[in-house]
């Protein structure tokens, strides 16, 4: 019998990251009430949304993904900027954005992962623009106006060091009394 794997490919954060935005989150605390923040250890870029796929897709999108990382290059980015998806003021996920310099260099990554796993049918492009982003936490309630805060972050930016992708992971998901937990399944060297 297969094993389901609820599946994502992402590019996870460092150490000093997560220990940053921890207090970012922590910053926001009082601003965002009703915010379920992430776990530092769970932070992460989601390049791709596998959805639910047994262990035989989950290989086949790791073979595909290392093909895929042979086309790129090693790029360099900063997380920069905070928003709210849809928009601030019906908030639902608080996130850190990237700087508007590499999400060309993330796009392309986004592109050219989704068009070799598109061809085999194991993934379908969304109709909406990719727009990499870091997701700190997700809101519980609906309708709240946090136009305001953002406004102010962008007075007060933070822009974190540079950091660097020279590697994506194909992660699992799995629902727990206290939320999500992620595991590691495949590290691809870029």
């Amino acid at each position: 019998m297969s094993k389901k794997f609820r599946a994502f490919i992402a590019i996870a954060m460092p150490g000093d990251v997560q220990k940053r935005c921890l207090q970012i989150q922590s910053e926001l605390a009082n601003d965002f009430p009703g915010v379920k923040w992430n776990k530092p250890e769970m932070l992460h870029i989601t390049m791709l949304f596998l959805g639910q796929v047994d262990d035989k897709v989950l290989w086949k999108a790791c073979d595909l993904a290392k093909k895929a990382c042979k086309e790129i290059k090693p790029f360099n980015y900063r997380l920069q900027g905070l928003g709210c998806f849809p928009n601030p003021r019906r908030a639902r996920v608080v996130w850190l954005g990237v700087d508007p310099e590499s999400v060309k260099s993330f796009q392309k990554l986004y592109d050219i992962l989704a068009d070799k796993l598109e061809e085999q049918g194991l993934y379908r492009k969304e109709q909406r623009d990719f727009q990499p982003h870091l997701s700190l936490g997700r809101l519980n309630q609906q309708d709240l106006d946090f136009s305001i805060v953002c406004s102010r972050w962008k007075i007060h930016p933070w822009i974190s060091d540079e950091l660097n992708v020279r590697q994506i992971f194909v992660m699992a998901s799995e629902d727990m009394h206290d939320g999500p937990e992620y595991t590691k399944l495949a590290k691809i060297n870029i």
